[in-house]
């Protein structure tokens, strides 16, 4: 039932690591791939501890967990959610085009305890997320970034909820919400800093 992999380092491939039933590994890296790291939907795997770098895509998590690892320097998304029953919890995403870019429509998703920041587009994109059910919590991140949105949500997402966060943010606003967006949108317990002027939070776009 399942195995363990572990210190696996893959580069220069399509596709650097699959993984998918109820399969750990745990220590590696992965570069210079067209995308890191897939874990399959519909699975419970796992990926610990890995450093994923210079790939077009870092990781598309479809379902199961990505933990503790660095995420860093791709030319698209860090890490990209899709399927259903994702969590990415404790990880250092940073200097990515976007950091997260979320696009789950169902299950229970969480993007937690990670620290994100130095993104050319946006630190946490939601897009579309939600609509087929289920919800997604965004809490206990800190997310810096001076020129970049911190968390955008838009393109018809639902039951969205950010929650006990703390942002730093420079030029453009820490969340931005789509008027199509609203529905079951929860921000709370937020800790905001301020390095210029401009709205903190932008809602109905």
């Amino acid at each position: 039932r399942g195995g363990l992999i572990r210190n696996l380092d893959a580069s220069g491939n399509g596709l650097g690591l699959e993984i998918g039933g109820f399969t750990r590994v745990t220590g590696g890296r992965l570069f210079d791939n067209e995308v890191g790291l897939v874990i399959d939907q519909d699975s419970e795997a796992e990926a610990t501890a890995f450093e994923i770098f210079t790939n077009e895509t870092g990781a598309e998590i479809r379902s199961g967990v990505l933990r503790d690892s660095r995420v860093y320097g791709q030319t698209g998304p860090g890490i990209v959610l899709a399927g259903a029953d994702v969590s990415v919890i404790g990880n250092r995403i940073y200097s990515n085009e976007t950091g997260v870019l979320h696009r789950v429509v169902r299950g229970s998703n969480r993007i937690e305890q990670n620290l994100i920041y130095d993104h050319a587009a946006t630190g946490v994109a939601v897009e579309g997320a939600q609509t087929s059910g289920g919800a997604t919590l965004i809490m206990n991140n800190t997310v810096y970034e001076l020129n970049a949105v911190a968390i955008s949500v838009g393109s018809g997402s639902r039951n969205v909820e950010i929650r006990n966060n703390v942002f730093v943010r420079g030029m453009e606003p820490a969340i931005a919400v789509d008027r199509d967006s609203e529905r079951s949108f929860l921000s709370d317990y937020n800790l905001f800093h301020s390095l210029t002027g401009g709205p903190l939070v932008v809602w109905e776009e």
